[in-house]
Order: C-alpha cells, then sequence, then structure tokens
C-alpha cells in the first residue's frame, strides 16, 4: 500500500498549459511586429518611389544646361589623319579638311664623347626655349659633383627647364652624346644655350641658332607648328590639336594626309531625342510606382502599401502640371506637347516622333530655348555670368557706375648693364593679392629690356611653379613687359582690388627705379534691377533680398551709365530639377517621412521589448503557479488512492466475517 505522502506523478500538462497562455498574451507583441513589417514595407516602397524620382530629377538635369543639349556630331573617315569633336557654339556646315604637317619638337644633339662620366668643365648654362615674354630661361649651375654628360643631362632634367636630356651611344669612337628635346612641339620652342665658363663646356654646348657660327649642336629635328588646310586656307597650332579653328570644333591632328577629306558638322539630333526618352520613361516609371502603391482595391477593401501617403500623390500632381503647363521663355515654344511631348489619356508621357523631328528640322534653338536656363543681355559687353538656385525668371536692367580695371607697377627708363650681385642686390619679392614669390636674380646679365622681359617672365614661372595652388593661380595672370620709354611694367591679366601689385627687395631700385608708379585694379561697381550691387573685378553681384537675388552679371566692355538688361529665362529642364531637388533633400519630404516611420519603428521596438521583458516574467509565474497545482493535485490523488485501498480492505476483512 502506498503511503499518505507519495505522489503518483504530473497530473497537469504545466508546458502545455503555460505555451497555451503564453501564445495569448503574445498577441499584443504580435500585432505589434505586424505594424512593424508593414511600415518596414513603407519604408522600403519609398525608397523605391525615391530612386526614380532621383532618375526623373536625372533627366531634367541633363535638359536644364545649354551645353548639354546644344550637341553637334562632327563625321569625317576613318581613313583621314583627322579626328574632329564637335560641341557648343558649332555651326551645320561641310569642309574639306587635309593635314599637312605635325606638330613636332626641336631636338639637339651634341658632338660626341668617349665616356659618359669624363669630367667636362664647369661653369653655368643658361638655357632659353621659346622667345619673347612667353620665353622660359633657366640657370643651371655645373660644378665639380655633375660636370660630366651625365651629370648634365641629369641636372638639366631636374631644373624642369622645358627640355628632356638624354644620353645616347650611336657606335662611333666617341659614341656618347647628350640629346636635348623641347617638351613642348611648336616652332617657337627653339632652345637658346648660353654657357659661361669652362672653354670645354662652352665648345661643347653653347648654341645661338641666329648667330652664324654659334650653332655648336647639331638640330636633327627642327621645332615646327602643326599645319591644316581647311578648304585652301592654312590653318597652324603649336600642337596637334587645333581650337576653335572653327567655333566649337576641336581637330586632333595624327598623320599627314595625302589628299583632302570631307568634314561634315550637323546637329546631333540623336542625344537630344534620347534626353528627352529619358525624360519620359522615367516620368512613366515614377507615374507608375506612385499610382500603383498609393491605391486602394475596392474589392479586397484593402490599401496598397502606401495607401494614405498623401504627399506622394503631391509630388506627382506637381510634376505633371509642371511638365503639363506653359513656361516663360524667349523663344517660340512654351510648353513640352508643342514639340511633341505629349500625355496620354490614361496619364502617361508619350514623344510624338515626328513631331519633335519635324521642330528639330526646323526650329532647334527654339527647342533648346523650352529646356534649358539660360541668360540673355540686350548688351554683348554684360554677361549673365551666373545665377544661384533662387534666382527667379525676369527681366533685370543694369547699370554700371565704375568700369573694372587692371593694376600695374611701372618703373623709370633703364640703364643697361644692370649692376646686380648676386647675394648683394639681386633679391625681388612680388606680391599679387594675398600671394608673394621671391626671386633671387644673381648675377643677372642682359643687354635689353626684352631679354630682361624674357628672363624675369621665366624666372616668375618656374618659382610659382613649386608654390602652392593658390599662388601658382594668382601668379599665372602676371605679366611683364617693356613700355616704349624703355622701362619695366608689371601688369596681370585680372581686374580688381584682389589682384593689387606690390614689388620689393633690393633689386626694386634697379628694376623700377627709386618711385614706381602703382596702379590698383579697380572693382566694377553698379546696380542690378535698381539696387547697389557687390562688385569684384569685372562681377557685379545681385544684393541678397533683392528683386534680382541671386543673379550675377561681368562687365566685360563698354562704359557707364545704363547697360540695358539681362534677362534669366529658367526652361523646363532646370525648373523640373529644382522641384525634384527639393523632394530629393536630407530635409525634403520624402526623407522627412522616412525618418518618421523610422521613428515609430523604434518605438514599436521599444514597446515590444518592454512586453517580452513581461512575457518572461508571466511565463515564469504561469509555470511556478500549475507546477504548485499539480504538486497539490499529486498529493490529493495519492491521498485518495491510499484511503480507496483502505475502504477496500476495511469491506474484505467485513466479508470474511
Amino acid at each position: 500500500m502506498a503511503g499518505v505522502g507519495s505522489i503518483s506523478g504530473s497530473q497537469i500538462d504545466v508546458q502545455g498549459m503555460v505555451s497555451q497562455l503564453m501564445a495569448v498574451e503574445r498577441r499584443p507583441i504580435e500585432a505589434l511586429q505586424g505594424d512593424s513589417r508593414r511600415l518596414e514595407s513603407k519604408i522600403s516602397a519609398l525608397g523605391s518611389i525615391k530612386s526614380k524620382v532621383a532618375a526623373v530629377q536625372s533627366a531634367a538635369e541633363n535638359l536644364s544646361k545649354l551645353e548639354a543639349i546644344d550637341a553637334w556630331k562632327a563625321e569625317i573617315d576613318a581613313t583621314a589623319g583627322l579626328r574632329a569633336t564637335a560641341g557648343t557654339g558649332a555651326s551645320a556646315g561641310t569642309y574639306q579638311v587635309q593635314v599637312m604637317q605635325l606638330a613636332q619638337a626641336q631636338t639637339l644633339v651634341t658632338s660626341g664623347l668617349s665616356s659618359p662620366r669624363s669630367s667636362i668643365g664647369s661653369g653655368t648654362i643658361q638655357l632659353t626655349v621659346g622667345s619673347g615674354s612667353t620665353a622660359k630661361v633657366t640657370t643651371i649651375e655645373i660644378g665639380s659633383a655633375n660636370n660630366s654628360l651625365y651629370g648634365i643631362r641629369d641636372a638639366i632634367n631636374a631644373a624642369a627647364a622645358g627640355v628632356r636630356a638624354t644620353v645616347v651611344q650611336d657606335g662611333s669612337e666617341a659614341p656618347h652624346r647628350l640629346v636635348l628635346t623641347t617638351s613642348a612641339t611648336g616652332a617657337s620652342e627653339q632652345m637658346d644655350i648660353a654657357v659661361s665658363g669652362d672653354n670645354a663646356l662652352q665648345q661643347l654646348l653653347e648654341h645661338h641658332p641666329d648667330i652664324a657660327g654659334a650653332r655648336r649642336l647639331q638640330q636633327t629635328l627642327a621645332p615646327q607648328d602643326a599645319l591644316l588646310l581647311m578648304d585652301g586656307i592654312e590653318l597652324r597650332s603649336p600642337t596637334n590639336t587645333f581650337r576653335q579653328a572653327i567655333e566649337g570644333l576641336t581637330l586632333n591632328a595624327s598623320k599627314i594626309d595625302a589628299a583632302p577629306t570631307t568634314l561634315r558638322v550637323e546637329r546631333d539630333r540623336a542625344s537630344l531625342e534620347e534626353k528627352l526618352n529619358n525624360l519620359v520613361s522615367s516620368y512613366n516609371e515614377l507615374s507608375k510606382s506612385i499610382r500603383s502603391s498609393t491605391a486602394y482595391d475596392i474589392n479586397r477593401r484593402s490599401g496598397a502599401v502606401l495607401y494614405g501617403e498623401s504627399g506622394l500623390r503631391g509630388l506627382l500632381n506637381q510634376t505633371r502640371n509642371l511638365i503639363a503647363s506653359p513656361i516663360a521663355t524667349d523663344g517660340a515654344f512654351n510648353r513640352l506637347s508643342q514639340i511633341g511631348v505629349e500625355f496620354q489619356k490614361d496619364g502617361s508621357l508619350s514623344i510624338n516622333a515626328s513631331r519633335l523631328s519635324s521642330v528639330l528640322d526646323t526650329n532647334p534653338d527654339d527647342v533648346q530655348r523650352l529646356l534649358a536656363a539660360r541668360g540673355v543681355s540686350n548688351d554683348s559687353g554684360i554677361e549673365l555670368s551666373r545665377f544661384s538656385a533662387n534666382a527667379k525668371p525676369g527681366s533685370y536692367s543694369v547699370q554700371v557706375d565704375q568700369l573694372p580695371a587692371s593694376p600695374s607697377v611701372s618703373g623709370t627708363p633703364l640703364a643697361f648693364p644692370l649692376a646686380l650681385v648676386a647675394g648683394v642686390n639681386d633679391g625681388l619679392t612680388l606680391r599679387v593679392g594675398g600671394a608673394e614669390l621671391s626671386l633671387s636674380l644673381g648675377d643677372l646679365s642682359v643687354e635689353s629690356t626684352d631679354a630682361l622681359v624674357a628672363s624675369l617672365q621665366s624666372r616668375i614661372r618656374s618659382a610659382s611653379a613649386g608654390a602652392d595652388a593658390a599662388t601658382r593661380a594668382m601668379f599665372d595672370g602676371l605679366r611683364v613687359q617693356s613700355r616704349t620709354d624703355g622701362s619695366l611694367e608689371f601688369t596681370h591679366e585680372g581686374v580688381g582690388s584682389s589682384v593689387n601689385i606690390r614689388a620689393f627687395g633690393a633689386a626694386t631700385a634697379l628694376l623700377l627705379g627709386l618711385s614706381p608708379t602703382v596702379t590698383d585694379g579697380v572693382d566694377v561697381a553698379g546696380m542690378i534691377a535698381g539696387v547697389v550691387a557687390a562688385g569684384v573685378g569685372r562681377t557685379l553681384t545681385a544684393a541678397q533680398g533683392s528683386a534680382a537675388d541671386g543673379v550675377s552679371v561681368r562687365v566685360l566692355g563698354g562704359g557707364v551709365g545704363s547697360r540695358g538688361s539681362v534677362a534669366l529665362y529658367r526652361g523646363l529642364g532646370d525648373q523640373l530639377q529644382r522641384l525634384l531637388d527639393g523632394y530629393l533633400a536630407d530635409t525634403g519630404p520624402i526623407q522627412g517621412r522616412t525618418e518618421g516611420l523610422r521613428a515609430s519603428i523604434s518605438r514599436i521596438d521599444d514597446r515590444i521589448e518592454r512586453l517580452e521583458d513581461r512575457m518572461t516574467r508571466l511565463q515564469k509565474q504561469y509555470t511556478q503557479q500549475f507546477t504548485a497545482l499539480d504538486v497539490t493535485l499529486a498529493t490529493l490523488t495519492t491521498t485518495s488512492n491510499a484511503l480507496g485501498q483502505q475502504l477496500t480492505a476495511l469491506s474484505a476483512s467485513q466479508r470474511s466475517e
């Protein structure tokens, strides 16, 4: 007989009952997880739509710039020695072209030496490439450490003189020869080599092409320009590239032609048609995506993933209305439908190919005016140079009160020879704007103002080459020139107060006299739309907050006073790009809605985490409670069984009596 305290076993499926109860308790969590998945689906769908908005924006941008849609093509026979590229500003035409001569660098060769390592002699090499104000003059010191053929080669290459030096061996009794080749091609790129020092060095390298009997080196290749015949007219270029020989055309010569070849230049209609097709297809993809993702199915009584997102419908409506509405333009067309880009009954865009072909044949410039942003001035000396995103279309008056001017520093007539002594009075510091260059002129030996100009220009160019980008950019515009009275003058290609020139140092008095004449640059001054504008150099920028805010003009010439007006037209491509830029911005509605959905998911995740913690505690509690109940039932069952056995035994005992 079992004792009263014994338990026969589990009476309840504790795990099963707890699992069933927990399944009921988890229903709120599952509902929240469903909400989170739906929000994730919305984010994914918004991302897909954003990419389609970006595709329309990109297609619009490709139509918004005149240089992008003013496409031209140049066709020439593949066997010709010329390749042609047409760009903005080209004109249709047919030309007979023939490459007569390719550009060539000059090559000079020294006489031969028996050894490239033997000492030759010490001295100074003044290597001049070119002539006049553009000549590059480089001084190279040859001493005991570099006075062999190899040493001279390395010194020339290290000097960045615009000349490449090599040593060749020709197999003769004195086989080693120094070869000098100009880095640039062109007839003007001719070398002149002056040598002071040991006679052996002079005999090897002295070379003055314009002086009979002073040509020590052999010219194996003469410097020459490329020569092109176009319709019988000779065109020359120092390189094999001809730029603007015909406006909008770039020509690259590669070989000499035996006979003329026909070059045809015409508009690249296919390029513009492709850009319009891209706009149409990308818009249709966007429209289809927004319509399907925001639709409501009446039969199923359910909405699509973005049903209720009214902002997307607003985006589509704004885009469609802009494409369909007329815009301000100075051309014959003011809406896309006039050139064959039309809405269909289902809301999609399509291209009427025959209509588009017709207007591109007869009126291509007005098609460009419809699409691209552009500025127009009625004064040839005024150019609408820049306009910001917030600049509004319209016509704005321009008044010039002060013309821009270049700076200069000039001196008194020079007396030669100049009494410059290295380390004593040869220092010259030039300041242009906020940039400075310091030069050591050394024992400069020149006998004319022109020679001095060439030497100074070359030294400035060489010194600025090793400076930072800002200094190089500033000094690239500095020019040295001689005046009719034999004096020296420093000028700048730029205008305005930002390029003022100053000269300092011990050499200044010798070069410019004791009281140089300094003329500062002048910034343009004037008004745009009747309001005083900010003037920097040639550029007038409209005042912030004025009607013309965001508009800048360049004053290229002319006089003071009223200078007519400039008109800003924002073509359809430009307006559409700007509209969609706003939707795609980091602060735009699509990104804002996406961040809002992510915030909602984050809040849901927090709630789920709290509920999961509660579920853990609740499961533990249920398990403890049902386990205790199971133990109690087991005890009662054991007691019941014991009592039953006792009653059975008692009954049997009574029957036996």
